[in-house]
């Protein structure tokens, strides 16, 4: 559904999935595209221009509800990112979505609910639901953005991880001249930040 906040009027629905949508984000290289990610398994793309079909439909890449569907520039021009509850994120070009991804790495068994980006040092984190959060660097040497990461994971929180920030400008320096970065992070049930 796109509403209109100011009007308070309904301007477009869409039948978009058959479950739930979990994530809904905009293109960054054209305000018309809509991306959605849903429990059925697909990520979908609508084009506000043109009424009650979609652009795009992948159904087949992920294995469980897809969780996450957003345009990263960070990780390349045309990069659109899925990260799903079957322990995968994905690399795609928004231009060849029906074809395979870019690439793909697997997160241990981790189930995958919010990916970004840290803009100063590319650093990628992911939400993992109920095992904490992952956090990786890409390798320097390879071209590939996300199959060459090897993650660490803060279990810091007892209860459903589903969201964080990077704190921006909070690299902050270690006795040992080593740079830390800092991220905000919450938990569900448990309250905690």
């Amino acid at each position: 559904m796109i509403f209109d906040k100011e009007k308070g009027d309904v301007l477009q629905e869409y039948d978009a999935h058959s479950f739930e949508i979990w994530y809904t984000s905009l293109s960054a290289r054209d305000s018309n595209l809509i991306y959605t990610a849903s429990d059925d398994s697909a990520f979908k793309c609508f084009d506000k221009r043109v009424p009650s079909m979609h652009v795009f439909a992948n159904t087949k890449q992920h294995t469980a509800g897809v969780t996450f569907v957003k345009q990263m520039k960070e990780l390349g021009e045309h990069a659109l990112v899925t990260g799903s509850y079957d322990c995968t994120v994905s690399v795609w070009d928004e231009r060849k979505i029906g074809r395979q991804p870019l690439e793909s790495v697997e997160t241990g068994g981790k189930s995958v609910w919010d990916i970004q980006v840290n803009k100063d040092n590319g650093l990628l984190g992911i939400a993992s639901v109920y095992d904490g959060y992952l956090f990786a660097r890409k390798d320097a040497d390879s071209e590939n953005v996300v199959e060459s990461l090897e993650f660490s994971q803060y279990e810091g929180h007892g209860s459903i991880c589903y969201a964080f920030e990077w704190i921006e400008g909070g690299a902050t320096s270690e006795g040992d001249g080593q740079s830390q970065q800092l991220v905000l992070t919450s938990s569900f049930y448990d309250s905690t930040l």
